[in-house]
């Protein structure tokens, strides 16, 4: 028995898996008609053509001067996160906030 893969499968949950990216500064002083708001529902575009939804879970409280960028983290679903590669690169779509 490998126990050092066992271990690994204890750490690692694969249905709980996390986007991270970087939104330019000026989306965020528009924040609520581009979308870019904690808990609010966003999707994530993968290579395949495949939707995963998801929600933005952290907007970066500091920006990078140089290139007017603020990192922000996006929460994926658990039915789409276990089959989503760990470095896949992907299209963010963010949607609106009904009101």
């Amino acid at each position: 028995m490998c126990f050092k893969g066992l271990l690994a499968a204890q750490i690692y949950t694969p249905d709980e898996k996390s986007v991270e990216t970087f939104v330019f500064m000026d989306q965020l002083v528009n924040a609520k008609s581009v979308g870019v708001v904690v808990g609010n529902p966003v999707n994530v575009i993968r290579i395949n053509g495949q939707i995963c939804p998801g929600i933005f879970s952290l907007v970066g409280t500091e920006a990078n001067l140089e290139t007017q960028n603020v990192k922000i983290t996006l929460e994926l679903d658990a039915s789409c996160a276990a089959t989503m590669l760990l470095n896949e690169a992907v299209s963010i779509k963010t949607l609106p906030i009904s009101e």
